[in-house]
């Protein structure tokens, strides 16, 4: 077993394919806080991304993960997805984030287009 197993057994995220075939580069810890940094083939899916962000209570103790990947690979929906869960976390400090939709975000080539109006 090695430490990715191990770390996916401890969250119980052992049905997630492509966070099981990263691997674990470095661990640091600093004040009883974990940092895992995970190295991907490419950009990790939204679903696996939230099913990570749901299990983190799981770990004994705090903890972050920091990904690099082999290639920029992603898929639209998720480049919307990841941005939309940005906007959720920012929109208290920035309200006009709050607004924005998922049919206002269109992805063309590596340029992300928002659509807002105001």
């Amino acid at each position: 077993m090695n430490k990715m197993d191990i770390l996916l057994e401890q969250l119980e995220l052992e049905n997630t394919p492509q966070l099981k075939e990263g691997r674990i580069d470095k661990v640091e810890i600093e004040h009883d806080k974990f940092t895992f940094y995970i190295h991907l083939d490419a950009l990790l899916g939204y679903e696996e991304f939230t099913a990570l962000q749901s299990h983190l209570d799981r770990f004994p103790y705090p903890c972050e993960f920091v990904f690099s990947l082999e290639r920029l690979f992603y898929k639209e929906d998720d480049i919307s997805n990841y941005f939309l869960y940005f906007c959720k976390g920012y929109s208290q400090d920035y309200p006009q984030l709050g607004c924005v939709e998922p049919s206002q975000i269109q992805l063309d080539r590596d340029l992300l287009r928002i659509e807002l109006i105001s």
